[in-house]
């Protein structure tokens, strides 16, 4: 129990900034949502449905850089081998550069792409203006990506934290300046907020440059001076660790643009409460991101150095951490409903209403998907990536996606319908994580005794 308790603190040391850096994604989706609100019906929907593509892409490609970087920069760490983490920073830089022509494309098309969804015209053109500015985030999102992941591994999770919340300051003024016109600049609308956002990743990427380049602890790696062209075998070997882990990520993700697009066609007054329910989700899934990122951090650093008495409490401490924040999230949550209700809702609308009765449901969601993503993370420390995708694609698309169908469409329960039937695949998606884990950790705790 020691041990773990002792886990516990230095992951909560390395895990707390990152939790805090993290927070920021929900808070920027909040607030752009609330800039969409003010832009009327047909820009919330469009925004909605935009945004929710947008996250699909970005959490794909930042979740097989953090993971597939993160890792192999963490399996250096523990061997000491600096030219190593240069190697894997560097070529981390080029895999993002080849993910992101593709997913510029598919938003500059994101027009075509709703309409083709069936979505009105007037949507789709309004989500087309907003996406276009936003596809300009990917090249500066490599870059941000694997410094962040250098970064943990030094264990200077506060920095991320800085940089995470200067941008969030950034996309705040600027699109707030751009989507009203205000102080002499263009008045652009529902294209301002993703302008402003393209803005913000672009300053923090060169900001991030600067400080590895000057910084006492990543200058000798010299990552942007001696500039390297691709490696093959690397790039081979991160796109391996890090794809099932982008698409286990897409998956959950294009899950919510999915059940988007249907409210959207049956229930599309709902759709204003999905998207802030959507964001409470996000803050779940940032707290045990951040979390999970700090325990695969050790765990990885642990089997490396075949430390074997550390990888058990690594792994529980985790769990142990992720849970403590669930609960203090959910209390804070429950305890100021009715304000936050009121933040986007008038009082006692059918909107307020909705978003008061299914809230329990929405914990319950929380508390899963912590879960879920926290064991996800212990996979990928284990280098077994591609289990947690079966498992992902079992409870959100053959579980989930049906039986929300079912009960919120065919039954007539709306989005209720669609929380019911995520809380199902999400517990069983829980459940088989659960019994795998334990067969391989006991496998891992063996294998890297035999090795020591």
């Amino acid at each position: 129990m020691k041990k773990i308790t002792d886990q516990v603190k230095q992951l909560l040391h390395i895990s707390f900034p990152l939790v805090v850096a993290k927070i920021n994604i929900p808070i920027r989706g909040i607030i752009i949502t609330w800039l969409f609100s003010r832009l009327g019906t047909e820009a919330t929907a469009a925004g909605t449905l935009s945004y929710a593509l947008f996250i699909a892409m970005l959490t794909f490609f930042f979740r097989i850089l953090l993971s597939s970087v993160g890792v192999s920069v963490a399996y250096a760490v523990g061997s000491n081998n600096k030219q190593e983490i240069t190697r894997v920073v560097q070529n981390g830089l080029w895999l993002g550069i080849l993910l992101s022509i593709p997913t510029m494309i598919i938003l500059y098309n994101a027009t075509y792409l709703l309409l083709a969804l069936g979505q009105t015209r007037e949507v789709a053109i309004y989500a087309g203006e907003f996406t276009r500015g936003i596809a300009w985030v990917f090249i500066p999102c490599t870059i941000i990506a694997n410094a962040y992941s250098l970064f943990i591994n030094l264990k200077k999770t506060v920095i991320p934290v800085f940089y995470g919340f200067s941008g969030l300051l950034i996309t705040t003024t600027v699109a707030y300046l751009l989507v009203f016109g205000k102080l002499g600049f263009p008045d652009m609308g529902i294209a301002g907020i993703g302008w402003g956002m393209a803005i913000a990743y672009w300053s923090q990427a060169i900001a991030l440059i600067v400080h590895i380049c000057i910084g006492k602890l990543t200058k000798e790696y010299a990552i942007f001076k001696k500039f390297t062209w691709l490696n093959r075998d690397y790039l081979k070997s991160l796109w391996k660790l890090g794809w099932p882990v982008g698409l286990k990520a897409n998956i959950e993700v294009l899950f919510f643009f999915v059940v988007a697009i249907v409210l959207g066609k049956s229930y599309s007054h709902e759709l204003g409460v999905y998207q802030i329910i959507l964001q409470f989700f996000t803050l779940a899934i940032c707290l045990s991101s951040g979390i999970g990122i700090g325990a695969e951090t050790l765990i990885g650093q642990a089997i490396s150095a075949k430390n074997t008495l550390a990888i058990r409490p690594s792994c529980y401490s985790g769990i142990v951490l992720m849970l403590g924040f669930t609960v203090i999230l959910s209390s804070i949550s429950t305890l100021f409903l009715k304000p936050i209700a009121l933040i986007f809702f008038q009082k006692n609308s059918s909107q307020y209403l909705l978003f008061i009765h299914i809230f329990s449901l929405v914990i319950v969601v929380q508390f899963f998907a912590g879960l879920r993503k926290i064991m996800t993370n212990i996979f990928v420390a284990f280098k077994d990536s591609f289990f947690p995708l079966i498992v992902e694609i079992i409870g959100l698309w053959v579980i989930s996606l049906p039986l929300g169908y079912l009960i919120g469409v065919m039954a007539g329960y709306g989005l209720e319908g669609f929380l019911i039937g995520l809380i199902i695949g999400l517990s069983t998606s829980v459940a088989i994580l659960i019994l795998r884990f334990h067969e391989k950790l006991n496998k891992m705790i063996t294998t890297s005794r035999d090795f020591a």
